[in-house]
């Protein structure tokens, strides 16, 4: 999924859901992302990226969690890596998840925020875009992301620290 105009999510009913692209063990997870709510319909977790059945333990979420309004991920029921910023402040934030065989690495705003051992493959049945909270990312669960999400990409490898700083330099979202 990518896209050059920013999404409007509403935090009650709007979502997107795509079928996904074969991932392997490692991969990348990059959007523009653009909030100032870290409360959710059904859930205090705000994911704007989720793929996964919660009742199969195969989960993986992007989002922003307690009242700091930091980046955390989330697999496979556990916190897999929370960021130091605030990202939800209203400003447009570049957010980078990179998964390689051995970790996985936040980045926001190009710059390294966490590293975090993390082995396991992920699988990737259906991608949800504004939706994902503390429950299964089905819309009957809520947990629906509140805020602006563009330039989203699924990448098939992980991305070197230069290519994220690449991608951040390119410059913020106008809309």
């Amino acid at each position: 999924i990518t896209s050059t105009k920013s999404m409007d999510f509403d935090g009650a009913d709007d979502y997107l859901v795509s079928e996904s692209p074969t991932i392997g063990t490692e991969f990348t997870v990059s959007a523009w992302i653009n909030t100032s709510n870290v409360a959710t319909t059904g859930g205090s977790y705000a994911a704007f990226f989720a793929t996964g059945e919660y009742d199969s333990g195969t989960t993986f979420k992007i989002g922003i969690t307690d009242s700091a309004g930091k980046i955390e991920i989330w697999a496979n029921g556990a916190a897999r890596g929370t960021g130091t910023s605030n990202v939800a402040d209203g400003k447009w934030h570049l957010i980078n998840y990179i998964k390689n065989s051995t970790e996985g690495k936040i980045y926001v705003d190009g710059v390294l925020e966490t590293t975090t051992a993390y082995s396991t493959a992920l699988t990737f049945p259906n991608i949800y875009v504004g939706l994902g909270g503390n429950n299964s990312p089905i819309p009957d669960n809520g947990g629906y992301f509140d805020g602006l999400v563009t330039e989203l990409g699924v990448y098939d490898r992980a991305l070197t620290a230069l290519e994220v700083a690449s991608l951040y330099n390119q410059g913020m979202p106008t809309d």
